[in-house]
């Protein structure tokens, strides 16, 4: 699908650009075109041509039938990319906001909306996921920046929950911002500073953290200086 004219919308220059510099570009277009296909665009920002892609290459060997959390959908294409392989994906978002079909101009990569519609594979749950609660364990929980726009505490209360609903050797991928050229979290939320950034925790603290609840880290990747972005930190942790 060509680029839709959304004011959110990448366009293709920069789309081919980002594709060709993309690690997993096959797995990025599939990614966009969904994206149009479903909400009118695909984030311009730079961070989402690396974390979406990244993510949905760590759960590709899913098999259909396994099931997958998705904290903090909003309007991304990951639990429908999931959906599609036959992956049952359960997407919990407690944005005050509410995306309803027919896609408008003011539509941005934030919200919540009822993926279920789509597909029923999708469950959508209007919560925040520290009152979340599953029916079943899951194979793998996904999350895209929302880790680091919690406070420590609940991220550490959150994160042992997310371990003890995965399955024994089940998977946690998750991306977040860095605050540029350091190892500390994205301490701010709403344009508020939830904490100083020794308070909110650094890289190193979620990583001991993952270890201590029985997470073991795998591929921790951390890339800087994207433009008129924070730094972006992508790890899995492995249930044990």
């Amino acid at each position: 699908m060509p680029y839709t004219g959304h004011p959110r919308d990448i366009s293709e220059s920069r789309l081919e650009h980002e594709i060709a510099q993309c690690s997993e570009p096959v797995l990025l277009r599939e990614l966009v075109e969904l994206a149009r296909k479903h909400f009118g665009f695909f984030s311009r920002y730079t961070s989402h041509f690396l974390t979406n892609p990244w993510i949905a290459s760590r759960l590709s060997g899913l098999a259909a039938g396994t099931r997958v959390l998705d904290i903090g959908s909003g309007l991304g294409p990951l639990p429908i990319w999931l959906a599609m392989r036959g992956i049952e994906v359960d997407c919990v978002d407690n944005s005050p906001i509410v995306r309803a079909y027919p896609i408008a101009d003011d539509w941005n990569e934030w919200g919540f909306f009822d993926f279920s519609i789509i597909n029923t594979k999708m469950k959508s749950f209007h919560t925040g996921i520290d009152n979340f609660e599953p029916s079943k364990p899951y194979d793998a929980i996904s999350s895209i920046g929302v880790f680091a726009h919690i406070e420590r505490a609940e991220r550490v209360r959150v994160l042992k929950k997310c371990a003890s609903w995965l399955k024994r050797e089940g998977r946690i991928v998750m991306t977040l911002d860095v605050i540029a050229n350091t190892s500390f979290l994205w301490n701010r939320l709403n344009k508020k500073e939830l904490a100083s950034p020794p308070e909110h925790g650094s890289m190193m603290d979620l990583m001991q953290t993952m270890d201590a609840i029985g997470l073991r880290i795998e591929d921790p990747t951390l890339i800087r200086r994207i433009p008129e972005r924070p730094d972006t930190f992508m790890v899995m942790g492995i249930k044990v």
